[in-house]
């Protein structure tokens, strides 16, 4: 059966790119701060990672009655990474997922970090899709524009005129069609622009490519000078349980990843209802019974490419 990667998130789907951003680079960043690439440090064993957007300030707790309570979450990407094959499926869940959040009955995926923190989006997770979570990457969403402006802009094909909103709004979107450099504010807009025919479709066709433009920024040698500062952003809107092993071994292997063929994007199984998105129990868990097979195999010829 085929999950068409559809993004049903009405108005934050900017988080996945954000995330996706912000995480690399900074990943990236600390990684070669602190080690060479000549060290042979190759990621071995596949891993289920949790990458977790939030715009707050995500080391300030929420609460003083709950100190383990987050803000709402706003993205989820379920990603698993299998270093035999040298690819990555990302499964993302939406924010108005209804699910059951363990010892508080049904509601949003996205309030389980505000009743419990990580640890209780963690289980709301692992009880919806039966996976088990080795690491998480917890990202606050401020970061993007500082980001990068960092980096110098990332450069970038606008492929048509695209106006949402007055000027003055601070989600306003206005941008000319034609190749140009991005400013930090600008690539925001690019990202979350989707009104037009094919809404998200296009917007995930157009997230594609500005991954693809800011890996190619990062891996420019010039960038090279700029660790200390993207570790001073990483520190501010970044937290991880990774170890520094574990994140040499990431960066290793996305070298690895073929940026066209070795990446697949999934949303969680469902529909709409009321407010809400109703996963669908049935094919959530055939999904995940193939992506676990994926990932886990240790014979490539044993499972689907």
């Amino acid at each position: 059966m085929s999950y068409a990667p559809k993004e049903p998130n009405k108005k934050r789907i900017i988080a996945g790119i954000v995330l996706c951003t912000i995480a690399a680079v900074v990943i990236i960043s600390l990684s070669i701060s602190r080690y060479t690439m000549k060290k042979n440090l190759v990621l071995r064993k596949p891993m289920v990672l949790l990458l977790i957007g939030m715009d707050h300030n995500i080391l300030t707790p929420q609460s003083h009655d709950n100190p383990k309570a987050l803000p709402r979450t706003d993205t989820l990407i379920l990603t698993f990474i299998n270093p035999l094959r040298h690819k990555i499926a990302m499964v993302s869940i939406p924010r108005d997922s209804l699910v059951n959040i363990p010892g508080h009955g049904l509601d949003r995926i996205n309030d389980a970090s505000v009743l419990g923190g990580y640890a209780l989006t963690q289980k709301a997770i692992t009880e919806l899709t039966g996976i088990k979570v080795n690491r998480y990457v917890i990202v606050n969403f401020e970061g993007f524009i500082q980001l990068i402006d960092l980096l110098g802009g990332v450069e970038v094909n606008v492929d048509k005129k695209m106006r949402y909103g007055e000027r003055s709004d601070s989600f306003a979107i206005h941008l000319d069609p034609g190749l140009q450099l991005l400013n930090g504010k600008k690539a925001l807009q690019f990202v979350r622009f989707r009104n037009e025919p094919l809404g998200d479709i296009s917007r995930v066709q157009r997230q594609r490519t500005f991954l693809k433009a800011v890996y190619k920024e990062v891996m420019k040698p010039e960038s090279l000078i700029k660790i200390p500062r993207m570790m001073k952003l990483g520190k501010k809107y970044i937290k991880t349980d990774l170890s520094t092993s574990e994140l040499i071994q990431l960066v290793g292997f996305s070298r690895k990843v073929n940026q066209e063929t070795g990446i697949q994007t999934f949303t969680l199984p469902g529909k709409f209802y009321e407010a809400y998105w109703q996963p669908d129990s049935a094919q959530v868990y055939q999904l995940m019974s193939r992506l676990k097979v994926w990932t886990f195999t240790t014979n490539p010829s044993h499972s689907s490419k």
